[in-house]
């Protein structure tokens, strides 16, 4: 475990997105996506904050069932309703797994066979998910005919909770109408089956952000806006969000450079005198070697990384400052400001669920209330 390298992790940063978010519901629940760790920042620490949002809160959102069991298995303080995602498991021998707190989403139309030929399925939810275009996982809509006359067949007369997943709600494009329109399709066909919904769900972080929800809908998803990242591809803030973390580390040696001096493994060569200064931060922490050239702040120096970023270690550089020791000081990778997080997603090409889940377990987690 890393000591002078830490992930600071706000509740009252938490508190604020989710009051932004509950804001846009109208009597909608939330479906709280703490999968992948809750998004690298620790599942455990993150649902224990979670605690005072009975009311608001419908279910946990998981990928595996392996999270669940784990989670389960911690005696979190918060006692929601856990519902798998994905990897659900092979139901012939996972389904005793399963009951009224913790639920698969059935997404193939084999494993609803399997589901309902089980006497214990009887005490389990019925949660189903469609294709409606993201074509990853979902019951395919050619189905919807098939998948009445079986639950008819296994008097189950009733569906939990019916979803679908949108692929690009976060550009606001076309493609989500179809996907919506397609989704009420497969609602109208059901029901016309004598068959009711009692919940639903189809919008996430990207539709929330856009402004784009389902008012007939009964919860919604979302992920990336509790951690504090906008999910929209665009420099316009949608949602006056904060970042739930900081990425805080300190400063373990401050060395002069000078011109044509070479650095770290692959000898970069150092174009302008400045100082250096290591940091205990590396990709065997989450840290990408991408982060090369990176600029930040220390203070009121401007900073860049430099050189092959290694396992343990990092360097960053400032021009013209060679006698300048900062050892001890500690400095931020990211804080609360969304355009900081963008700023670092842009530079690495990628995107702000990514850059949180690549963070090791070796960085710990320190859960702050404010």
């Amino acid at each position: 475990m890393r000591i002078h390298s830490r992930l600071k992790i706000y509740k009252n940063r938490l508190d604020h997105n989710l009051g932004l978010i509950t804001q846009k519901a109208r009597n909608q629940k939330l479906i709280l996506m703490l999968k992948a760790d809750a998004y690298g920042h620790g599942i455990k620490g993150i649902i224990d904050f979670l605690e005072d949002y009975s009311s608001s809160i419908g279910y946990i959102g998981l990928a595996s069932l392996g999270e669940a069991l784990f989670l389960k298995s911690q005696k979190s303080k918060s006692n929601y309703p856990m519902i798998v995602f994905s990897e659900i498991g092979d139901l012939k021998e996972s389904i005793s797994s399963y009951g009224p707190m913790l639920i698969p989403v059935l997404s193939d139309f084999n494993d609803l066979k399997i589901f309902l030929s089980n006497k214990l399925s009887k005490n389990i939810p019925l949660f189903l998910k469609f294709n409606s275009g993201m074509n990853r996982l979902g019951i395919n809509v050619s189905e919807v005919e098939a998948v009445a006359r079986l639950l008819i067949k296994h008097d189950r007369k009733e569906i939990d909770h019916l979803m679908t997943h949108y692929s690009s709600s976060y550009l606001a494009d076309n493609v989500q109408k179809v996907q919506h329109i397609c989704f009420q399709e497969i609602e109208s066909e059901i029901k016309a089956a004598g068959i009711d919904i009692l919940e639903s769900s189809i919008d996430n972080s990207g539709s929330i952000e856009n402004n784009l929800m389902d008012s007939s809908s009964t919860h919604f998803r979302p992920g990336l806006l509790l951690y504090g990242a906008q999910s929209s591809f665009t420099n316009k803030q949608l949602m006056p969000l904060k970042v739930i973390s900081d990425l805080e580390t300190k400063i373990i040696k401050s060395r002069p450079v000078y011109k044509g001096m070479s650095y770290g493994y692959g000898n970069t060569i150092i174009g302008k005198a400045g100082s250096m200064h290591i940091i205990p931060l590396g990709y065997g922490d989450g840290i990408s070697t991408f982060y090369k050239g990176l600029e930040i702040n220390i203070d009121q120096f401007k900073a860049k990384f430099i050189g092959r970023i290694n396992m343990d270690l990092s360097a960053v550089f400032i021009e013209g400052e060679q006698d300048l020791d900062l050892k001890n000081k500690s400095i931020l990778i990211w804080n609360d400001q969304v355009s900081r997080i963008n700023k670092l997603s842009k530079h690495l090409k990628t995107h702000p669920y990514e850059i949180f889940c690549m963070l090791s377990s070796r960085l710990p987690r320190v859960y702050l209330l404010e």
